[in-house]
């Protein structure tokens, strides 16, 4: 998934894309395309699981998104190609999505790091068998940014 938007413009996702599809890097690719009011993906939607994400679903149905693979270019609706895909939504309200309660960072195995404050989603996540690590961030969310943004991935030497 990549948004585009106020930050990402659509010839840029485009471009992405067209790369990662040529060099088998993926084999489809949703672009969202992002209200106005969001900067960035992870104030929208998160994996948490295999089977889980969180969103705020009026961020990600607002308009029809695109999926892309090598042949074609289909229009969707987020929501119902994810529950399509086997996933079950966990809807954040707009207040929620206000305190970042989507920006979570996936640890794996069913495992994430969320704001304490975001105590509904948390908890929800525990009944379908995620393990939530919650941390302060009342602070941190004056900046618009949450647990995913803090992080930076750890690329690993193909050798």
């Amino acid at each position: 998934m990549i948004g585009y938007g106020t930050r990402t413009t659509e010839a840029g996702f485009n471009y992405v894309a067209d790369i990662f599809l040529k060099k088998g890097i993926a084999s489809e690719i949703i672009g969202i395309k992002l209200p106005q009011y969001r900067i960035n993906l992870d104030g929208a939607i998160m994996p948490v699981s295999s089977d889980i994400v969180v969103c705020h679903k009026e961020s990600i149905d607002y308009v029809k998104c695109m999926a892309i693979t090598k042949t074609q270019v289909r229009h969707i609706l987020l929501s119902s190609y994810l529950v399509d895909k086997g996933y079950q939504i966990l809807e954040v309200t707009q207040e929620e999505s206000i305190r970042e309660a989507t920006n979570i960072l996936n640890l794996g195995k069913r495992k994430v790091v969320s704001y304490l404050h975001n105590q509904r989603i948390n908890a929800a996540l525990e009944d379908m068998g995620v393990e939530v690590i919650p941390i302060e961030g009342d602070l941190l969310i004056k900046g618009m940014g949450g647990p995913r943004c803090m992080t930076r991935p750890i690329l690993r030497d193909p050798e």
